[in-house]
């Protein structure tokens, strides 16, 4: 259970971020576009995750910002214990790629962390192993590229590579995602210059 000052922190975290994604939005002059997103994925194979997360994302011209939640659990059957957890919480921003019903995006941002890791191990037997574990919360650096597949301007599907840097667990996740909202799809002018003769 997260304590106070997490609960705090998180609050304080989402105020800023929420702030800053409307001064954003608000100063760009362009049509905006809106998704709310579901994900979830794993990754490893001697230290498994499983992860899902939700995502809302803005888009305005060619920008793009997103506040983001995963949620990811140690998969790891028999030992050790107890299992590790980790929260996310981001704040990214970007932009992206159109290119007929694809689009490539990329991110990067600010978050928070927290969660529970094993620290001294206790006991152990044939196939377990018996942890103490402590929380922790810290402030981490989210990086965030995506391949999305828009079928129609009210969905899309696609595969996303999160990476989160930070102190005390940093994790790479691929997941795959799906989004519903008021997507457009960007055309990006081409310059043609001309010599006047």
């Amino acid at each position: 259970m997260k304590t106070k000052t997490t609960r705090n922190f998180t609050r304080s975290f989402l105020f800023i971020a929420i702030s800053l994604l409307g001064l954003s939005v608000a100063g760009q002059p362009s049509k905006l576009g809106y998704s709310f997103g579901l994900k979830a994925g794993a990754n490893g194979v001697f230290e498994s995750y499983g992860n899902l997360g939700a995502e809302l994302n803005f888009t305005t011209h060619y920008f793009m910002y997103s506040l983001g939640y995963n949620y990811n659990q140690e998969l790891n059957i028999f030992l050790p214990l107890p299992h590790e957890d980790l929260h996310q919480a981001n704040f990214l921003f970007g932009s992206f790629i159109d290119r007929n019903s694809f689009r490539f995006e990329y991110q990067a941002g600010v978050g928070m962390v927290w969660g529970t890791h094993r620290t001294t191990l206790q006991s152990s037997g044939f196939l377990w192993e018996q942890y103490d574990s402590q929380e922790f919360q810290t402030i981490s650096l989210p990086l965030r590229v995506g391949l999305k597949y828009i079928p129609f301007q009210f969905m899309s599907v696609g595969l996303e590579f999160l990476v989160n840097i930070n102190p005390e667990k940093t994790i790479a996740l691929p997941m795959l995602t799906l989004n519903f909202g008021r997507i457009f799809k960007e055309k990006r002018k081409r310059i043609i210059k001309t010599n006047l003769k």
